[in-house]
């Protein structure tokens, strides 16, 4: 699958601003929105590109500002991007559409749930973060997410060394020693996923694309996560559904019940003996319960 890609195409803004995207799925099927992990990239939902054309949907994967090929944005917010979400769709003639993020890409769907709920269509959160700055949850994150969160509320410029380290190992690591590097936060299940060398390297591919740009982009995205997202959950009114695999070492799984609890009208589902990176190799799944919830 390596290299099989999507052409990447562009969407310019009244301000100038570039954000690069990839499409997947049916080119005249629902439109659904991708929003990739921190880090990740547009590349992302590659191996939903079979099961979305199943599905019907027509996948749109953005890359987020200053990661992958989308430009740079001074002094961007997480609410920002609702209003980015809307002219995306604005230029692509899409009135309504459907929005599913992972990991890193859940808060930005919670945020145009909040934003902007008149144009969705559903809303699906995987493997999604929570506001830890403003929850007791930090205590159940891994170590090296710890690590970040004591660093992103007391400077934002030691932020982007950690993120320094990805940025080299995922370009000058083999794909085997990349992951090794990451071993502290897997559970028994990504690290069997892993041990796939094709998985292994698209996995190492999304994170070293994330970085194309340097690290700029990807360190304010994570400083945004880790700090106040500037709305309640609790304020959210669409109906959202909650993915989760229940082994999830990165977004563990009691983000998941957290989520389910604060939201007005969430659906929670879990996967037991999953862990975080499940989510982006079984999309036919998702796709299923987005059709039938029951």
């Amino acid at each position: 699958q390596m290299g099989n890609y999507p052409e990447t195409k562009f969407i310019q803004f009244h301000d100038g601003r570039k954000i690069a995207y990839c499409e997947y799925g049916d080119p005249v099927g629902q439109p659904l929105f991708y929003f990739h992990g921190t880090p990740g990239s547009r590349h992302e939902p590659l191996h939903a590109h079979q099961a979305a054309q199943e599905h019907g949907y027509h996948l749109i994967a953005p890359d987020r500002p200053g990661i992958g090929r989308s430009d740079y944005q001074e002094g961007r917010t997480l609410l920002g991007w609702a209003d980015d979400v809307s002219q995306i769709a604005d230029q692509l003639g899409l009135n309504t559409f459907g929005v599913i993020g992972a990991s890193g890409g859940g808060p930005h769907v919670l945020t145009c749930a909040y934003a902007i709920p008149d144009r969705l269509a559903f809303s699906v959160v995987m493997g999604s973060w929570v506001p830890v700055a403003t929850t007791d949850l930090a205590l159940d994150m891994a170590p090296l997410d710890k690590f970040f969160l004591r660093l992103a509320s007391r400077s934002p410029f030691l932020f982007s060394l950690p993120f320094s380290w990805f940025v080299i190992s995922s370009r000058y690591l083999s794909p085997q020693m990349f992951i090794k590097s990451m071993d502290s936060s897997l559970c028994e299940a990504d690290r069997k996923l892993l041990q796939n060398p094709e998985m292994a390297a698209f996995f190492q591919e999304d994170v070293k694309e994330a970085f194309a740009q340097g690290v700029r982009g990807p360190a304010d995205e994570a400083i945004l996560l880790y700090k106040d997202w500037g709305f309640e959950l609790g304020e959210i009114d669409v109906p959202v559904y909650i993915i989760h695999g229940e082994d999830d070492k990165f977004a563990p799984h009691s983000f998941a019940v957290y989520l389910d609890k604060t939201l007005s009208n969430s659906t929670l589902k879990t996967y037991s003996g999953q862990g975080h990176l499940f989510l982006i190799t079984t999309f036919n799944e998702v796709f299923d319960l987005i059709a039938n919830p029951s």
